[in-house]
């Protein structure tokens, strides 16, 4: 990422300048995510309070028209640099920055290409890049049938209000129909649910 951020900071920073970066994040697992970003900028020399401010306002809510809000209000305080984790939010910032040259950096995504964040992994396109994280949920479910040779039937609760977990489900039937394994995805919205669900589970 920061080899990334680079290609931006060369062409458009000067190191004279205190640089202003925003940070939009969806759920509290991409807190790591902005504290190694934070760090690994201060080891290209943009340590915070000295040439580099950050403005974060913490996790934001899932929902389309807070994170807006959000997006714009960082823009209205003339950030140089988006920050953005979580498809939904950076899908909004695209849209937001359009037509400027505010670059927006992706923490983490596993399906850039197939969510419209980017043209392709070869050529983003646009003003925006980033990091694609491993797409791992089908790799699990190899993993899971290789341990469990015997089984062919998985049961998979998600919470479908919950948009990582949305997009983890992209694909996973074909990919589970390809092993041999019939899953069994079923809604599920709170503890009380699951713990439900699984005490009546055949």
């Amino acid at each position: 990422i920061l080899s990334l951020l680079l290609i931006f900071s060369g062409a458009c920073w000067n190191r004279g300048k205190t640089i202003t970066v925003g940070i939009a994040i969806l759920t509290t697992s991409h807190i790591p995510v902005v504290e190694g970003f934070k760090a690994g900028m201060a080891e290209y020399g943009y340590v915070e309070s000295k040439n580099i401010r950050y403005i974060y306002d913490g996790v934001l809510e899932d929902d389309p028209d807070a994170i807006d809000r959000e997006i714009g209000k960082l823009l209205s305080q003339g950030v140089d640099l988006l920050f953005t984790g979580g498809n939904m939010v950076s899908l909004r910032a695209k849209k937001a920055v359009e037509g400027t040259d505010v670059p927006i950096i992706i923490g983490a995504s596993s399906r850039p290409v197939e969510e419209g964040l980017v043209d392709s992994l070869q050529r983003p396109g646009g003003n925006i890049t980033g990091v694609r994280t491993a797409d791992s949920i089908p790799k699990m479910l190899e993993l899971l049938a290789m341990v469990t040779p015997e089984k062919r039937k998985f049961y998979l609760p998600y919470n479908p209000d919950d948009q990582v977990s949305v997009v983890s489900l992209k694909g996973l039937n074909e990919a589970a129909a390809k092993m041999g394994i019939d899953l069994v995805i079923q809604e599920i919205r709170s503890v009380e649910e699951a713990v439900s669900s699984i005490k009546t589970l055949p």
